[in-house]
């Protein structure tokens, strides 16, 4: 009889255990859930974006469902991928990633387990960074709602301990496989304090370097710098770690990589050293990187072997170079740059026109006006100065300015990103408050709100 009471009471233990971790478990998994530490059920590692073959471009932002938004095909930029950003409300909606079709349309993209398969496995999360490469997207998504870093950030967490619901992710430009970066790195953040131009001069032919920070656990505060190359092989991502701090000093000081993967390193004290082929070499101060991504020294050149060799192009063109945000317009072989002057005073477009891989020549025109606010349609640029609004044409030989509408009071002018111009200001005649837009083919729509009030003078009573 004490031996079935003994029995009881210890099934009766065990039930309650295993409910006790039953309960745990699901405790955990919903915690998981809700805070986002991680997403049960839900992997897009090794998948495909959807149809991707449709795609002209992809990018990040938030589509209306009740809107259908639409450009020209014109508009693309001929890039094999390239940022677009869907305009978005302004409210707390999450940016999801999208992708341009030949038709202009722009629509939330799905994944797939099979290469252009149409799949339907729908994306959860929102995009918090996004930048687009020759080869490569770099994408980060959160389990939880996040505003966009401004100008959606270069800076991507991987195995950060302070941001468990962030994921970072690799896209395959070429084939549209997408994947998980926090499998295959265990450092915390990529690209760290750099721009998007540090990653364009980072890209090679076949493959790109990221800048990578991981910490010392036994030494406080102490961070240790790495490069990797990042490759696709056999349809897989392969990274392989190049130089690092511990071994080589000057890992902090990498400027750039060229199109034939050698990696630079800048000793402002001795010139630069080339890493290449696995062998370290030192070359020389003077050092440029085109934009038609060769180094160049004076005469010479630095061929694939990192070995400073005579360049049988000498024009004086082969020094510039130009990050691909100011990029406005690409025809065929031609594009059109849009720099800024020294000391901010003036606009400066340069037409450059190829002549093969390597060659190209340089025409430029300086206009005469500068706005840290402007926008651009497929032909013309628009600026914010001083409460109104000029352009110029991308394809300008004169630099002429012109005054846009004298019937308003403007505000702000931004890009939609999809080709068009935004702009906000007042109306003289009645004061109301103004949003517009002004199309590719220079039509404008806009559209009024009475304001509630307009002071004109106030003060405080005794």
């Amino acid at each position: 009889m004490e031996k079935e009471q003994t029995k009881k009471k210890l099934s009766r233990w065990k039930i309650a255990l295993i409910a006790c971790l039953s309960f745990l478990v699901v405790a955990g998994a919903v915690f998981g859930v809700l805070f986002g530490v991680f997403d049960l059920g839900y992997s897009i590692n090794k998948m495909f974006i959807s149809n991707f073959d449709n795609y002209t471009a992809l990018g990040a932002g938030y589509i209306r469902e009740d809107l259908q938004s639409s450009v020209p095909a014109e508009n693309s930029l001929a890039l094999s991928i390239g940022k677009t950003y869907a305009a978005s409300s302004g409210q707390r909606q999450g940016n999801y990633l999208v992708g341009k079709k030949d038709d202009g349309s722009i629509e939330k993209i799905s994944f797939s387990r099979k290469q252009n398969g149409s799949g339907s496995t729908k994306q959860k999360g929102y995009v918090r960074s996004i930048v687009s490469l020759k080869n490569f997207t770099f994408v980060e998504i959160s389990s939880k709602f996040v505003w966009p870093e401004e100008n959606m950030s270069v800076s991507f967490l991987t195995n950060s301990r302070m941001y468990p619901s962030i994921k970072s992710y690799i896209i395959d430009n070429n084939t549209g496989k997408i994947f998980y970066l926090n499998d295959v790195v265990d450092f915390e953040v990529i690209n760290q304090d750099k721009d998007a131009n540090f990653m364009y001069n980072m890209e090679c032919d076949d493959c790109c370097y990221i800048f990578a920070v991981k910490e010392d656990i036994n030494a406080t505060y102490h961070k240790y710098y790495y490069v990797y190359r990042v490759s696709i092989e056999n349809g897989d991502l392969k990274l392989e770690e190049v130089v690092n701090s511990v071994d080589f000093p000057l890992t902090g000081g990498v400027e750039f990589a060229d199109k034939y993967g050698n990696l630079y390193f800048n000793n402002h004290n001795v010139g630069y050293y080339v890493l290449s082929n696995g062998s370290m070499k030192l070359l020389t101060y003077d050092l440029t990187r085109s934009l038609n991504g060769i180094v160049y020294s004076g005469s010479k050149k630095v061929n694939e072997n990192g070995e400073l060799v005579e360049s049988s192009w000498t024009g004086k063109d082969r020094f510039l170079n130009f990050s691909r945000d100011n990029l406005v317009k690409k025809e065929g072989n031609e594009e059109y740059y849009l720099e800024t002057s020294s000391y901010s005073t003036a606009f400066e477009m340069y037409h450059i026109t190829w002549q093969n891989d390597e060659e190209f020549t340089a025409e430029s025109v300086v206009i005469d006006g500068w706005s840290a606010k402007y926008a651009a349609t497929q032909n013309k640029i628009y600026f914010y100065k001083d409460t109104k609004i000029y352009s110029f044409d991308i394809k300008t030989t004169t630099g002429e300015v012109t005054r846009c509408n004298y019937d308003y009071i403007f505000k702000n002018i931004y890009p939609d990103n999809l080709g068009n111009v935004i702009f906000e200001g007042v109306s003289m005649s009645n004061m109301n408050n103004i949003i517009g837009v002004i199309y590719n083919d220079g039509t404008i729509d806009i559209s009024e709100s009475a304001r509630k009030y307009s002071i004109y003078y106030i003060k405080a009573l005794n």
